[in-house]
């Protein structure tokens, strides 16, 4: 069942590409432009080398007051782009060039995602330091070991912290729809299907550091292809997350097959 719930995501992302496309490129588009626009004005060149100097001076003091307004539109972004993309899979609400915002809570999405942020990382403290101390012998290990130690402790943190946010994340699908579910509330609605969360956190979790892989070992030394791959990497991750949370929550709360949101 877990691997079909994440066949389902991808099925759901690739069957409305379009839609998908929509939602994602022209907010994209915008947050990209607004980055450039930033090294501009700051006088940053685009290698991500700055002229230290220059900013040591009145520079610096431009770059704090324009990175803060920057950082509030790409969180502005990816709570638009989430937002609609549970709307147009629960509500059919289809989108032109840009995803509306026009009464959509996009902020309450945003605030939302952090807190449930920083409650996960609190709880992964003790875990990550656990880990950190058992791996660190093997870490001074070259080559293929410390690749596989990498994975297999990244597998079991990734594990951790993704079954928590499976667990109480489906309160993000419901904020875009005007909900207001509390953590609690979320981690009772998804107590029944629990196990077969587990496994959909180990699947996507698995996909992720393979993929981690394939560019650091594989990609390794072709820059462009690289950067290309990674992008799109980065974009269909996004997605399927976003799709596997709509689809938990459609079952969830609206009682709608688990495979079949």
């Amino acid at each position: 069942m877990a691997w079909n719930i994440v066949r389902h995501a991808f099925l759901m992302i690739f069957n409305n590409f379009g839609q998908a496309v929509r939602v994602t490129v022209g907010p994209g588009l915008l947050l990209l432009l607004a980055w450039l626009a930033f090294f501009s004005l700051a006088g940053m060149p685009l290698d991500g080398d700055p002229d230290l100097n220059a900013l040591s001076g009145g520079g610096s003091t431009l770059v704090v007051l324009l990175i803060i307004p920057l950082l509030a539109f790409s969180f502005f972004v990816a709570g638009w782009v989430a937002v609609a993309w549970h709307r147009f899979i629960l509500l059919e609400e289809y989108t032109g060039l840009l995803p509306a915002t026009a009464g959509r809570p996009i902020w309450g999405y945003i605030g939302k995602s952090i807190l449930l942020g920083l409650l996960l990382s609190l709880a992964a403290i003790p875990v990550t330091m656990i880990a950190g101390l058992v791996s660190a012998p093997f870490m001074q290990m070259t080559g293929g070991p410390s690749l596989i130690v990498f994975a297999i402790f990244g597998l079991i943190i990734g594990t951790f912290i993704g079954f928590l946010w499976f667990r109480t994340a489906i309160c993000l699908p419901a904020k875009a729809l005007g909900e207001d579910m509390k953590f609690a509330e979320a981690w009772a609605k998804t107590r029944d299907i629990s196990g077969t969360l587990f496994g959909v956190t180990l699947i996507i979790v698995g996909l992720n550091i393979g993929a981690a892989l394939v560019l650091g070992v594989i990609l390794n030394g072709v820059p462009l292809v690289s950067s290309i791959v990674e992008l799109a990497i980065n974009w269909l991750s996004t997605m399927v997350g976003i799709s596997v949370l709509t689809t938990i929550y459609g079952h969830s709360v609206q009682g709608r097959p688990l495979t079949g949101t």
